[in-house]
């Protein structure tokens, strides 16, 4: 049986008196985090546009005004995440700040790779701009062949996964080579141990996730390339393990109070709506573990991620709402906030 090294969640975490004033902030801007409550009166209106006004009321009012109809939702996602992202990069110092964006560097490090390889523009590509290194700058030195110009974490990542393309010209290679390097290495540097956990989490999730697709799909073959290293589970287990014990092997890792209800419906459906539901509140309950904090960085990034989670949640019951999803679909779909 699979032992990881915690009984619920993964511990971090030194007091931090210099998080002082920050911890007390971000108490203040919890309060402005939609509730459980909130959640399931959307989840329970009958129209994306009752959704849009049952919102004006919330911190999402000022966004909304700049928007006419529910379709428009999308567009001020990037706005919320820049809001946030300068609201918190006024509390964090620089390296946990940097620690925190990472992902969106390494996001559009594929997209500028996969431009580069299938010899198109930047006209109509859609990038991430709250990053570290800027996405244009990246995009020309990838198109110049200069990744000599790009930081450090991203030359690395970029050098393995042009390796990586070129060994069958096959762009597909670019997304699995940058996530192992990603889930693999950088988070392994990381000085924030909650985000470390944080990703860690990640990583063995997207790893249930690809075996049993990659099962349904009877593609067993491609696991070694895309089960990522670095998460709790060792990526042995999922090359090892016989797909009929898969799941009972997952009854002893505490991640499996989350996913019981979404295993018995794959069981049945071969749904993962259930399994991935599961996950998003798992990693909920992880962020709310930083509510017992009241010195260190953790709570800032927390209500970042909170923050995130809640825009996709929305996100989430707007769209069903458009599509005309059943009450039972969005309660599939919708997980938990951290409000």
């Amino acid at each position: 049986m699979i032992r990881l090294p915690f009984f619920r969640f993964p511990s971090y975490a030194k007091e931090d008196a210099f998080y002082t004033y920050a911890c007390g902030r971000i108490r203040a801007l919890e309060l402005t985090l939609i509730d459980r409550v909130r959640v399931e009166r959307l989840k329970e209106l009958k129209t994306a546009g009752e959704v849009f006004r049952n919102l004006q009321d919330t911190y999402y009012a000022k966004f909304l005004q700049d928007i006419e109809t529910p379709e428009e939702f999308a567009k001020i996602i990037p706005l919320v995440r820049r809001e946030t992202i300068d609201v918190v990069s006024k509390l964090l110092e620089r390296e946990y700040l940097e620690e925190l964006l990472w992902e969106y560097d390494f996001r559009n490090l594929k997209t500028g790779l996969k431009l580069v390889v299938s010899e198109r523009g930047l006209d109509g590509v859609m990038a991430y701009s709250t990053v570290n290194f800027p996405f244009k700058l990246l995009f020309e030195a990838l198109k110049e062949d200069r990744v000599d110009l790009l930081p450090p974490k991203l030359r690395e990542g970029a050098v393995l996964a042009i390796e990586g393309y070129y060994e069958r010209h096959e762009a597909r290679k670019i997304d699995s080579v940058v996530d192992r390097y990603f889930y693999g290495k950088l988070i392994h540097t990381f000085k924030s141990e909650f985000l470390r956990n944080y990703y860690r989490i990640k990583a063995d999730f997207i790893n249930i996730f690809t075996y049993l697709r990659l099962l349904m799909m009877n593609k067993m073959e491609y696991l070694k390339e895309y089960i990522l290293e670095g998460g709790f589970i060792p990526s042995e287990f999922f090359i090892k393990v016989q797909s009929q014990e898969f799941f009972k092997e997952l009854e002893s890792i505490p991640y499996y109070d989350y996913l019981k209800d979404g295993i018995a419906e794959f069981n049945r459906t071969k749904d993962v709506l259930l399994l991935e539901r599961g996950y998003e509140n798992y990693i909920v309950d992880y962020l709310k573990t930083t509510k017992y904090i009241h010195m260190g960085h953790e709570p800032v990034v927390s209500y970042y991620l909170a923050r995130l989670h809640e825009l996709k949640v929305l996100k989430i019951i707007i769209t069903g709402k458009l599509v005309g999803a059943s009450q039972d679909e969005l309660q599939k779909r919708v997980p938990e906030v951290a409000g």
